[in-house]
């Protein structure tokens, strides 16, 4: 039998899509400002190229419970991303193309629920919206921001998954 959210969405032309990004991070230690990995590139944001969508919510899997603060940046085309554990610092034209920041605070007062090995921070409730530009791609970048900046234990330690409305 079919779930009647899921009739009821496909009725009115959404779609929830769940899309997860591992960016490459070095083994070591990061400084508050610095850029977490590289680019990220959410494929299939969107149901087709310049398409739109709502980020409902958004996880960060930590596999090290550094617990860090940390932010999500997404911008709604493709930038030049900041080098690894270095300074964060978009161009003014990535400014432009900003879709919104999402903030995770550090630490199990902030937003990070720790299990014995590692942790997970979710914000839900967001509904920013977005629209890209020639692609179905949502690209994002992630930065430090805690005075103090964590160490991480293999280049796998963080991924970033976000649930989105498609329209």
């Amino acid at each position: 039998m079919p779930n009647i959210r899921d009739s009821f969405v496909s009725l009115v032309g959404y779609h929830i899509v769940r899309v997860s990004q591992r960016p490459t991070i070095t083994a070591g230690l990061y400084g508050d400002g610095d850029a977490l990995g590289g680019r990220l590139e959410f494929g299939n944001a969107t149901r087709f190229p310049n398409g739109s969508g709502i980020v409902l919510s958004a996880s960060i899997i930590d596999l090290a419970a550094q617990n860090a603060g940390i932010d999500l940046i997404l911008f709604n085309q493709s930038f030049i991303a900041d080098v690894d554990n270095a300074v964060f610092d978009p161009t003014d034209a990535a400014h432009q193309n900003l879709v919104g920041v999402i903030k995770f605070a550090a630490d199990e007062t902030g937003d990070w629920v720790s299990f014995n090995d590692s942790s997970i921070a979710t914000k839900a409730n967001l509904w920013l919206p977005f629209t890209t530009v020639g692609t179905q791609i949502l690209y994002g970048h992630l930065r430090i921001n805690d005075a103090t900046p964590p160490t991480y234990a293999a280049t796998n330690d963080i991924t970033v998954t976000l649930h989105i409305l498609q329209s």
